[in-house]
C-alpha cells in the first residue's frame, strides 16, 4: 500500500515497499545496528542479572533494601535515564571521563564517537533493565527446593557443582522466559537510541529499526513504507521467539 500522510489518495502497490527495503541503505544500516545491539545486549544483561540474582539470593538481612536499589533504574523513565547518562558520558564535562583522567586513562568519546556510541548505549541499557531480569531469576532461585542443596552438600558437592547440577538445570524455565522476553524487548529498542542519537547518531551508528520507522512516519510521512518495515520487524521477532521455544525446550522437572 502506498500511503503518504496528507496525500489526497492511497493505492495498492503490491510488494513494492518490500522490494524497496532490499535496496534502502538506511534500512539496512538500521537492521545491522539492531542485530549488533541484540547480539551484545542480550548475553550481557542475562549473564549479569543471573550473577546479581545469585548474590542477592545469599543475602537475608536487608534484602529488601538491595532489591529496591537494583530495581530503581527499571522504574525510572527512559527519557530521564537518557538525560542523566548524556551528562555522565559527556566527552568534556561528564563525570565518566573525569574519572578516567583521574586514573591516568585516556578519555572516551562515548556517545559522540561512531565506534563507541553503540557500546555506550548497550552499557546504559544493561544498567537500566538489569533489575527486571534479576527479579525474574531471583524468583526462579527461590522456587528451587532447599532439600536438593542439602542432599548435594551431604554428598560433598561444592558451590560450583551445586550450581552446575542443580541451580542451572532447574532454572531452565526461568532462563527460557527471560531470554525470550529480553530478545523481544531488545529488538524494540527506541527511547535510548532516539534520544542518544537523534537522527541516527554519529555515522548512523545508533540508527535502529524502530527509530527508522518513526523517522519514516514523522519526518517523511511514508506510512505505507513504515508499515512494511514494521511487518519485517514482527517477522524477525516471531522467528527468534519460535526458535527459542524449540531450541530451549525444558527437559528438567521437579
Amino acid at each position: 500500500m502506498y500511503y503518504q500522510i496528507g496525500a489526497p489518495s492511497k493505492y495498492f502497490i503490491g510488494l513494492e515497499n518490500y522490494k524497496q527495503l532490499v535496496t534502502d541503505p538506511e534500512f539496512l544500516i538500521s537492521l545491522k545496528n539492531t542485530f549488533i545491539y541484540v547480539a551484545t545486549y542480550v548475553p550481557a544483561v542475562i549473564l549479569l542479572s543471573l550473577i546479581l540474582a545469585l548474590l542477592l539470593n545469599t543475602i537475608h538481612r536487608g534484602a529488601g533494601i538491595y532489591r529496591a536499589i537494583y530495581f530503581a533504574p527499571v522504574m525510572t523513565a527512559g527519557v530521564a535515564v537518557a538525560i542523566i547518562w548524556r551528562f555522565v558520558l559527556h566527552p568534556s564535562l561528564g563525570p565518566a571521563n573525569q574519572v578516567l583522567r583521574a586514573l591516568g586513562l585516556p578519555p572516551s568519546d562515548w556517545l559522540v564517537g561512531a565506534s563507541t556510541a553503540m557500546p555506550s548505549m548497550v552499557l546504559v541499557s544493561v544498567w537500566q533493565s538489569m533489575g527486571f531480569q534479576t527479579i525474574l531469576f531471583l524468583a526462579g532461585l527461590k522456587g528451587i527446593p532447599q532439600h536438593f542443596y542439602d542432599a548435594a552438600k551431604i554428598d560433598g558437592a561444592g558451590r560450583w557443582q551445586c550450581f552446575r547440577h542443580i541451580t542451572w538445570p532447574l532454572l531452565q524455565h526461568t532462563t527460557l522466559f527471560v531470554t525470550i522476553t529480553t530478545i523481544i524487548g531488545s529488538f524494540q529498542i527506541f527511547t535510548l537510541a532516539y534520544l542518544f542519537g537523534r537522527m541516527g547518531g554519529p555515522g548512523n551508528s545508533l540508527l535502529v529499526v524502530v527509530s527508522y520507522i518513526q523517522h519514516e512516519v514523522m519526518s517523511r510521512g511514508n506510512l505505507g513504507y513504515a508499515s512494511a518495515i514494521a511487518v519485517v520487524l514482527f517477522v524477525i521477532i516471531l522467528f527468534f521467539t519460535v526458535m527459542q521455544l524449540k531450541v530451549g525446550r525444558v527437559r528438567w522437572q521437579y
